[in-house]
């Protein structure tokens, strides 16, 4: 069996949690020079739970988690720096209050015919 560190270390040290997001979020606590994916380098210490660019973000451009707008940029972030409030604030926009515009339409099973297994 694994020890947690060994665990943990294979473990990405990131969750990405859409294709848009520009940040990800960090599984644990990440210290400078850890490989987050890719070519993508933690150039500052990040906190579990915060978030990390994973894409060159202008300021003024948009913070996005979930494809949501989280914040903006107050200064140019480079990918592999922590966001939060030295470099991140928030601001007016436009909102789509467009809830469940990407919800899908799943085949619904009685509760009594439920098993473990998918439906075909």
């Amino acid at each position: 069996m694994q020890s947690d560190t060994t665990q943990q270390q294979d473990v990405t040290p990131v969750l990405v949690l859409h294709d848009s997001d520009n940040v990800a979020i960090a599984r644990r606590m990440i210290t400078q020079g850890t490989a987050l994916g890719g070519s993508i380098v933690a150039k500052s210490a990040v906190p579990a739970g915060h978030k990390v660019s994973v894409k060159s973000i202008k300021s003024g451009e948009p913070i996005l988690a979930v494809r949501q707008i989280i914040g903006f940029a107050t200064k140019d972030i480079e990918p592999g720096f922590h966001v939060h409030l030295q470099n991140m604030a928030l601001g007016e926009f436009d909102k789509d209050y467009a809830f469940g515009a990407i919800y899908r339409d799943v085949r619904r099973v009685a509760r009594r015919s439920r098993t473990a297994r998918l439906p075909s």
